[in-house]
């Protein structure tokens, strides 16, 4: 299924995010929390299988009850292909997958996953 962006996205990007974002380098506190390409979410974490100048493989593990953050990617189309039953959830609308499903969200599109159940999940990211 692929998910696109809607004109609230765009809205979103062009009025608030565009004029708050300032590229930093990275600080201190992101080297303690990146192990071995894992990277420690309050949700659980994300892996870093693969990755190149225009593709990153991700395996992400997302624990119960938890749910990553509302975010989107200015310049990254992403898949997710999923190994569990998934929530996901836009700006416009929530939709329920079904496992291994293959998801394609558009740059652009913010998005959020849930995971509503009593076991731990993980999930496969494709960014390109």
């Amino acid at each position: 299924m692929n998910i696109k962006n809607s004109h609230i996205d765009k809205k979103i990007i062009k009025e608030k995010l565009l004029k708050k974002i300032k590229i930093k380098k990275e600080s201190p506190i992101d080297k303690l929390l990146v192990k071995k390409n894992v990277i420690k979410k309050p949700w659980g974490f994300e892996y870093s299988f693969w990755s190149s100048k225009n593709v990153a493989l991700w395996v992400l593990y997302l624990n119960k009850k938890q749910s990553t953050s509302l975010h989107c990617h200015l310049s990254k189309k992403t898949y997710l292909i999923n190994c569990n039953k998934i929530h996901l959830k836009t700006l416009k609308k929530n939709y329920n997958f079904k496992p291994f499903s293959i998801i394609e969200i558009d740059k652009k599109t913010f998005h959020q996953t849930k995971n509503k159940s009593n076991k731990s999940l993980i999930m496969f990211e494709l960014e390109i």
